[in-house]
């Protein structure tokens, strides 16, 4: 469209040049002063359009240039999105066993017509997630991240749900942040003690802690409850990895804990365990 109403403009333009050059020739036939001004006048009104027409070409030009560069842009766009495609297809067929269970159990267990609410979406929280649902999770995670297994449960932070609901008697002026810094704490505590745990009596001995790799394992075969593998830590294991003791702030906030099931107290004889609730 462009390129046909420039070649009209051009037509245009020779006409006008080719009267300007007749008049020309009249004006030295008839030596005639007014001519001559009417042809200046006509002369620089040609060369202002023909000016005009040369910036419009080269816009024109611009523009193409900046349409070439936009098409190999989508070209690449549309090569990733294709690549990006092939790849969800592949995901979508070999999604590994442990997603394929975990979404298993939320159908199970959410509304039946597939709606989620706000109500929902509060209870579906760490805690009120079964064990088997944490299991699935942590597959999900092993499988698309290759994450390492874990060597123990480990505390989930309180919700603000959750904290709203402790008794103030218990938790007194302390705040959401302090639970939850403290359950990171013990978190800590419980990952270096059953990583030491897990690494046997010859991996501790190399690392140089056969001592208190004997210790823990004495205190884990004391400490039975059915069939299933408990975890615990004590007041001297959080003195001896935070070197700070359980005062009696730390004492209400662990019993906060309890009180969320996070935490259980198992008492033999004079000593106290700590035991997660997975």
């Amino acid at each position: 469209m462009a390129t046909e109403v420039m070649d009209e403009i051009i037509v245009q333009k020779s006409e006008k040049l080719e009267q300007i050059q007749l008049a020309t020739l009249l004006l030295k036939n008839q030596h005639s002063f007014t001519y001559k001004d009417n042809i200046q006048e006509n002369l620089i009104r040609a060369k202002t359009d023909v000016s005009l027409m040369a910036e419009g070409i080269r816009s024109l030009r611009k523009n193409l240039e900046e349409l070439k560069a936009e098409n190999e842009r989508c070209k690449e766009m549309a090569s990733l999105l294709e690549k990006l495609n092939s790849k969800i297809d592949h995901m979508g067929k070999n999604i590994p066993p442990g997603i394929k269970d975990y979404f298993n159990v939320q159908e199970k267990s959410g509304p039946k017509n597939g709606n989620l609410n706000h109500e929902n979406e509060e209870n579906v929280s760490p805690a009120n997630f079964t064990p088997s649902v944490h299991s699935s999770m942590r597959d999900c995670k092993k499988s698309l991240f290759n994450e390492p297994a874990e060597v123990c449960p480990l505390l989930a932070p309180l919700t603000e749900q959750e904290f709203a609901k402790i008794p103030k008697y218990i938790i007194g002026r302390q705040t959401l942040d302090a639970v939850n810094s403290l359950a990171s704490s013990i978190n800590q505590i419980l990952k270096a003690k059953y990583t030491l745990l897990s690494l046997g009596k010859d991996g501790a001995r190399k690392k140089g802690d056969l001592d208190l790799y004997l210790e823990y394992k004495k205190q884990q075969t004391s400490v039975k409850e059915g069939e299933g593998k408990i975890y615990f830590f004590t007041a001297e294991d959080y003195q001896k990895h935070t070197s700070s003791k359980l005062d009696k702030i730390k004492l209400n906030m662990l019993t906060a804990l309890r009180s969320c099931k996070r935490l259980r107290e198992i008492r033999i004889g004079k000593l106290l365990y700590y035991m997660v609730v997975p």
